[in-house]
């Protein structure tokens, strides 16, 4: 059992502008949707994606011990206005040899950090379409927060040691977190032991949306 409700196209729809045409529910509401656009390509085209990496400059070091308050990577909102959605982060062994075993932790932090961070010095900064608008989204690297976050562990790996430039490791999010302004998105990598002197860069792509909050 399906139900049937009217509503206007968006200028991307290819019938037209404010074309009345059908929509689709079913019998639990959910709106049926054939997409023919790949995931956020809507917010792609509107400028509101971008991206921030370190991969060159001073990299961090991975935790052993349980992660509190020591951040290594942070996504920062700067801005007063926006809320920032992570898409994607991504981590990569750039020095030494990491130990056997390596989980990469991410969270949001729990209150406004009462110093903001500053954007790191080497860190880069683009929109994903290329040029034309600056984000309120900044990067920065090896911080200690006001209060210890909830760490969600995102990816884990139990496997043999592996060499710099070898390893890497890509976090694909599902719109699970949102960082309000002045909150960081923070990520940290723990080796299971403390390897031969690893270091890692670490990258964020993320939509950026208007601050509304339930």
């Amino acid at each position: 059992m399906t139900g049937e409700f009217q509503g206007k196209q968006s200028h991307y729809n290819q019938v037209g502008m404010n074309v009345q045409s059908l929509i689709r529910q079913d019998q639990a509401g959910n709106q049926i949707v054939s997409q023919s656009w790949p995931p956020h390509t809507d917010l792609a085209i509107s400028r509101k994606i971008f991206t921030a990496n370190a991969l060159t400059g001073t990299h961090a070091a991975p935790a052993v011990a349980p992660l509190t308050t020591n951040a290594q990577h942070i996504l920062f909102n700067s801005g007063s206005a926006k809320l920032i959605i992570p898409l994607l982060a991504w981590v990569v062994l750039e020095s030494g040899t990491r130990a056997l075993g390596t989980s990469v932790w991410v969270a949001v932090s729990a209150a406004e950090e009462s110093t903001a961070p500053t954007e790191y010095t080497n860190s880069s900064g683009t929109i994903s379409v290329g040029g034309g608008a600056s984000g309120d989204g900044l990067y920065d690297n090896v911080i200690t927060l006001g209060t210890a976050p909830g760490w969600v562990c995102y990816f884990s790996e139990a496997t043999t040691a592996a060499v710099h430039e070898s390893w890497a490791q890509v976090l694909r999010f599902r719109g699970e977190f949102v960082v309000q302004p002045k909150h960081n998105f923070v990520m940290s990598i723990r080796d299971s032991a403390a390897g031969t002197t690893p270091l890692y860069s670490a990258g964020f792509m993320w939509a950026e949306v208007p601050a509304v909050m339930s």
